[in-house]
């Protein structure tokens, strides 16, 4: 009888450590962020103008990527090219859009113009995912 117990306590701790091991191993290989991921940030940073008309996104897609950390923080960024249509915008629009980046006219019509721009998004790792700089985790 005393056998018997050893023997069910002994199974019962392998497969706790089996499962803390599986866990772990899951746990911390949390993916890096997409280009989904960065276009999704760029569309929550700039939802009010989207959704008003004032900008289309035509096209977004990664450049580049890298990894940085600072005080014991891991960042990661994604460096993104994107084609917009922006329609009837104001100075204010113009100073903000221009704070994401190196921006080149493609068209220009009376009311909209097409613009290429080029910028980065950056995403902090925390416990519970990636944090973006939209303040949602990825």
């Amino acid at each position: 009888m005393h056998v018997t117990i050893y023997i069910k306590t002994s199974g019962t701790l392998f497969t706790a450590i089996a499962l803390m091991f599986i866990l772990f191993l899951f746990g911390c290989s949390s993916k890096n962020p997409s280009e989904a991921d960065a276009k999704k940030v760029f569309e929550n940073k700039w939802a009010w103008h989207i959704k008003n008309g004032k900008i289309e996104i035509i096209s977004f897609k990664k450049t580049n990527e890298h990894t940085d950390k600072k005080i014991g923080v891991r960042f990661y960024t994604i460096e993104y090219e994107a084609e917009i249509k922006a329609s009837d915008f104001d100075f204010g629009d113009w100073q903000r859009l221009r704070s994401e980046g190196p921006i080149e006219k493609q068209k220009e019509s009376e009311h909209e113009e097409l613009l290429k721009i080029w910028g980065q998004v950056t995403f902090a790792q925390t416990k519970k995912g990636w944090k973006g700089e939209d303040g949602e985790t990825y």
